[in-house]
């Protein structure tokens, strides 16, 4: 690595190097900036390395797809995804300008598609020597930060001013982000499938529509809300506590018994 700083887009640190002349960024800021996060058991938002929707899946389907890549982009894709398999500490992995605003199309945001455009000029500023040419890298980041505090401060300051209950409300009212949505729905499907008996078992094949409408239509009720993704902030341990404890209604456990209990007598036969 020949140059390293740290540049600030909307609020959020990006990491850049450079190594062998081109522009590298760290993947690590780039899917924290296009939503590529989940939230763990801690209720920290961290980056959704594996599974679907992850970098992974998405660097995966874009070397496989029928598009035209340079070669080289599909050999630094391939490494990638090695990295991520195989690095110890996956915070150090770093992409290509180009790749990086490739990953950030596929995101499909409003907030992404800016994340391109701010690496579009950081690869123009690095073309013309402007990225680090300011000789003070920390200084420069300083103050970016600085101003960013500042701006925080003026809009502290305005609010203080408001009504509190109007800021009691807000808070009241908050529902859960993109991420905690798919958490959500993920660990609620899960629950689900274990109720059928896994996805092998003859009441998942049978019964898991009528299932998961006979889930989330208990959640709804239960958390007084039209859509899970509705699920206000504060309530979001409570959903996460009915979901621990959903069991199936007795119409439902028969019909999940009488499916599996049916495909094992014949198996005997």
């Amino acid at each position: 690595m020949e140059n390293s700083i740290t540049k600030i887009f909307e609020g959020q640190e990006i990491k850049v190097t450079t190594d062998k002349g081109i522009t590298l960024i760290n993947l690590a800021c780039t899917a924290r900036v296009c939503g590529l996060t989940t939230v763990a058991k801690s209720r920290n938002e961290v980056v959704r390395w594996k599974g679907k929707g992850s970098v992974f899946d998405k660097l995966e389907k874009l070397r496989d797809a029928n598009v035209s890549i340079d070669e080289r982009y599909i050999e630094e894709i391939s490494s990638t995804l090695d990295e991520i398999e195989n690095t110890d500490d996956r915070n150090t992995i770093y992409m290509s300008n180009w790749l990086s605003k490739r990953l950030a199309l596929e995101c499909h945001s409003e907030k992404a598609g800016k994340y391109k455009t701010f690496l579009v000029t950081l690869d123009e500023d690095f073309q013309s020597g402007k990225l680090f040419g300011q000789g003070n890298d920390s200084l420069e980041l300083i103050n970016q930060q600085v101003g960013l505090v500042n701006k925080q401060v003026g809009i502290l300051m305005k609010k203080s001013k408001e009504h509190d209950n109007r800021l009691g409300e807000l808070e009241n009212n908050m529902t859960i982000d993109y991420a905690q949505q798919e958490e959500l729905n993920r660990y609620g499907r899960t629950r689900v499938v274990q109720a059928l008996g896994g996805k092998e078992a003859p009441a998942y094949k049978m019964l898991h529509n009528k299932a998961f409408s006979r889930f989330w239509n208990d959640y709804k009720e239960y958390l007084k809300v039209n859509s899970y993704k509705n699920t206000a902030v504060k309530d979001i341990d409570k959903g996460y506590d009915f979901i621990n404890k959903w069991e199936p209604n007795e119409d439902l456990s028969l019909m999940i018994r009488g499916a599996n209990a049916q495909t094992r007598i014949i198996d005997k036969f």
